[in-house]
Formats: structure tokens, sequence, C-alpha cells
């Protein structure tokens, strides 16, 4: 609390002369106006500034000129770092003869394996749908190249057959049958007609014995 009561006893304090008073925040005059060059010098003298040197960014006279000159002085007196004097884009001995190899070591280690896996619940309707379109296929082919014959007189009654004849039956006699068929046929028809009634003769006969 000295440097309160006693402002002069702290040099470093910027602003003793506002705690003069009873208040303590009375500003002094002409503070707001003077208050940069303060800051300004109090910046140059923290940092050792002469006061002659304006200009931060200037450059010393015959610096560029000069600047070969002092590396090589710095080279031949060793204050460089020997790692400067080699050639940083020298390739090493045997570097481009070993290069597939150690890349090939590097990448073997950490190869990872790559796992498939099969979704069986997929394959087996794969083929369950392929086993069926090869069923109606088979089907198809049966169905079509081999169509079986239809029977359609194993339904017909012998009491049709014969209403059927007795209608629409009609009796040729041997003029009609001429402008039909040769005489060849004819006489195969007649004597087919002739062993027809002598074998039904024959069986009357032995049904009557």
């Amino acid at each position: 609390m000295n440097h309160l009561t006693n402002p002069e006893s702290d040099p470093k304090l910027p602003m003793e002369d506002l705690l003069k008073g009873s208040s303590g925040f009375v500003i002094p005059e002409n503070y707001m106006d003077q208050v940069a060059d303060s800051i300004i010098n109090q910046i140059r003298l923290d940092n050792k500034f002469d006061e002659s040197q304006n200009d931060l960014f200037k450059v010393p006279e015959n610096y560029f000129e000069e600047f070969p000159n002092r590396i090589l002085n710095k080279i031949e007196s060793g204050q460089i770092p020997e790692s400067l004097h080699q050639n940083p884009f020298k390739v090493p001995e045997n570097y481009f003869n070993t290069t597939i190899q150690n890349i090939l070591e590097k990448t073997s280690d950490s190869e990872s394996k790559i796992v498939v896996k099969t979704n069986f619940k997929q394959v087996w309707s794969y083929a369950a749908t392929a086993c069926v379109l090869l069923v109606i296929s088979w089907l198809g082919f049966r169905l079509y190249s081999d169509p079986k014959p239809v029977d359609y007189f194993s339904n017909i009654t012998e009491d049709e057959l014969l209403e059927y004849v007795s209608t629409y039956a009609v009796d040729f006699d041997q003029s009609s049958l001429a402008s039909v068929i040769n005489e060849e046929e004819i006489n195969s028809l007649e004597i087919m007609d002739d062993d027809i009634d002598d074998e039904t003769s024959d069986l009357l006969i032995q049904i009557l014995e």
C-alpha cells in the first residue's frame, strides 16, 4: 500500500498523478494529449532504441553487396554447421536399386487381408429361382413337343353310335360305289363280303348245333 500513499517511491507507475487527491481518479492536465508520446518514449527506453533511428526496416549500407562475402567468411571460419556443407540433394548409394525392395518389405507386413463375406441367403434365393425356371421350361418343352393324343371316341356309348348310324347312314348300291371307287376295290369288297357271309353262316351253324 506504500505505492498508493507515496506514489513517488515507485517511478514505474505511469499514472502516479491520478492517485493524488481524495478521490484518486483525477486526471492530470493535458494527460490525454501527452499519453501517446509517453507510450512511445517508454517503448523506446525498454527496447533501447536510439531516438535518431526513425526507420525500423532500414537496411544497413552495403548490406546486399557484402552479403556473399560474409557468408563465405563464416564458411571458412567454421561458423556454419557441417551438415550445411553437404549436398542436400545427394541420393544415397544404391538408392534406386533397393527402392522397390524396401517398399515391398514395408507394405508386405502391413498389408491387410481382404475377407469377402458371402451372402448365403442371396445365393440360395438365386439358386431356387434358377431351379423353378428350369422346371417350368422343361414342362413347357415336354407339353408342346410331345402332346398326348386325345381319344374322342372313348366316352361314346354303343347306343349313341347305333343312333348316329341309323340317322345318317345311306344305302349304297354297286352303281353308286362305282362312281367313288375303282373296279379292283369293288372286287375286293365283294370278296370280303363273301367271306363275312361264310363266316357268319358257319357261326350260326355252330350255335344251332
